[in-house]
This record gives C-alpha cells, structure tokens and sequence, in this order.
C-alpha cells in the first residue's frame, strides 16, 4: 500500500510541475548588454542586467530618457518570450501619477535587420506580476515565436529605475512557423537617430554666414581633408573655419559626458563607434579634438585608429586637452 501512494504522488507531482521551468531556456544569461545612448559609465550595470541574479540591478540614473538595451545572445535561434523584471512597471510617476512606461521589442539576425515585434502602451494599463520572495515586479512579452541573435527593448526610464534583469526564453517546440517580416524591418541606427533627431542634436549647418575674410579659399594645394571631434554647442567653430579656408570637413559629434576621468564604459555609444571608425579609415590631413573631447572617453578602437591616422602622417590637434584624460597611448 505504501508503495502504490509513492508511486502515484510521484506521478502527480510530475503533472503539476510547470512545462516552462522544464522546457524554458534562458538565453540571455550571462550575454553581452549594451545600451543606445549609453546610459551608464559602469560595467557592473550591464553585467547586473543578465547575471541571473535577481536580487542585483542596474541602477539608471537621471531624469527620464528613452534608450534602446540590445542583447547579444551570440548566435541566432528561437526566441518565444522576453520578461523584464523592472522596479518601474507596476507605476511608473511613484505617487504623483499612475501611469506606467512604454515598452517595446525588436528582435533580428543583425542591428540592421530588426523586426518589431510588440509593444505596451502607458495607456494600455498592461498587467504585470510581482514575486512575493523578491518583491521585484515584472513584465512580459510573450508569444513571439520569432528568430534572431539579438534582442532589443524600448525603454523610456524614469528617475531612479532600477532594472533587475531580463530573460530571454527559448522553449522546446517540435513544430514551428514563422512569418517572413523583412518588408517591415529597421535598423539600430534608424531607431536612434530618430530620436536624436527629435531631440534637436541634429542635423547641423554651415548656410549661416557671418562677416569673414578668406585666408585660404580656394587654397592653391587644394581643400585640407579634415575630420573634428567636438560638442554639438561648439559647432560653429566647424562653419566658420569653413568660411576661411576650403575644407573637405566631417565631423564627430560628442553628446554625452561621464565626468570621469577614466570611465570604464565609453559614452560613445556603438552606434557612434562604427561611424566614427569608417571615418577614420579614410585619408585625412588633419585630426582635431576639441576642447570638449577628452581622451580617456572615446573607445579603444576609436583611439587606435586616431593613433594610426597619425603614425601614417596625419596631424592631430588637440585643443585644450584635460592631461588628467591622457592615456598612456597617446602619451607614448
């Protein structure tokens, strides 16, 4: 007798046992985060975001701001369901108003193949689920049934959000139909610059003449190949060297600050990066950083090329460089 209530307990607790936590594979863990603009200068924060550790968080600093948090998930498969565990989506304003933030996903093989998948609206009311053990409320998006190597999500933060982590779930399906959405895709840099755009960054002109007197335009050796790093607010330094002399200039808009010497994370964001490297990989004459540049925030990969420009006989200006955001690359 004792044997057969063993044998049918057993079973039981077989049956009862949720399919997702057998069947469920995370994706995410431990994977690389980045965010669009750069909303931390700290590496822990990304790294808090796919720990698999609820209790730690990425702590987003700041009044409120829209980002795009890409997740490279290495390789591209099957993704069924992304949950946010976020401390702002069971009400996002605190006290003073009840309404929650906007959400969105994307997902696709490469940032320049997005496809959106779903989104939730303040005005949607979208429910949300809070465990008890954590106290830690998420939110879900569920049923994608899509494909791809990376993941993106829509946020638009509130002061003080703290976000806990977010999963990725793949789960074990035999049969499956995806639907071929290329016609509607997008591209990162598409989803970021029409944010900046709608924030006034850009673009920026050189039409605005002022009175001026031609030093060198035309120039008899032909225009100099120029390529600045500056602050949007320092633009006009750009318009109106253009005005005296005949340049064939580009240019490296700086938006963000750390205010740190040496931050771990780059305010440039990757974006950025990659148009600034291709920038970079033409012939120049002359390389100018101006006084709102520091050294120490631009990438790696950003300043090896800036360093090879030079040894290959391009000139490197700086104005007013901070010595403290010196690094010894340049120093040598």
């Amino acid at each position: 007798m004792r044997k057969s209530i063993i044998v049918i307990m057993a079973i039981s607790a077989f049956w009862l046992s949720p399919v997702s936590a057998t069947q469920a594979q995370n994706r995410a863990l431990g994977k690389e985060v980045f965010t669009t603009p750069v909303v931390s200068y700290e590496k822990s924060f990304y790294d808090n975001i796919t720990d698999g550790d609820l209790k730690t968080f990425g702590n987003w600093r700041g009044w409120s701001k829209y980002a795009y948090l890409v997740i490279d998930l290495e390789q591209s498969d099957y993704i069924d369901e992304i949950k946010i565990h976020c401390s702002n989506v069971d009400n996002y304003f605190g006290r003073w108003f009840n309404l929650k933030p906007p959400l969105a996903v994307y997902v696709g093989d490469s940032l320049d193949n997005l496809r959106f998948l779903a989104e939730k609206k303040p005005s949607d009311n979208y429910e949300y689920t809070s465990d008890k053990d954590i106290r830690t409320p998420y939110v879900t998006f569920d049923n994608l049934n899509s494909y791809g190597r990376y993941a993106v999500i829509y946020f638009f933060t509130g002061w003080g959000m703290k976000l806990h982590e977010i999963e990725v779930f793949k789960y074990d399906i035999e049969h499956r139909e995806i639907e071929d959405d290329s016609s509607s895709s997008t591209s990162l840099r598409e989803l970021w610059l029409k944010n900046v755009s709608l924030s006034g960054w850009l673009p920026m002109s050189t039409e605005v003449v002022t009175p001026h007197v031609n030093w060198s335009k035309p120039a008899s050796s032909g225009p100099i190949k120029a390529l600045f790093f500056m602050q949007k607010g320092q633009f006009r330094t750009i318009a109106e060297l253009n005005q005296r002399m005949e340049l064939d200039w580009d240019w490296v808009p700086i938006m963000w600050y750390t205010g740190e010497d040496t931050p771990e994370v780059s305010p440039m964001n990757r974006i950025q990066e990659t148009e600034t490297l291709e920038k970079l990989s033409g012939g120049l004459d002359v390389i100018v950083l101006c006084t709102s540049v520091k050294w120490a925030e631009l990438p790696r990969a950003v300043r090896a090329a800036i360093l090879e420009q030079v040894e290959s006989g391009t000139g490197l200006i700086g104005v007013d460089l901070l010595e403290q955001s010196l690094l010894d690359d340049i120093k040598a």
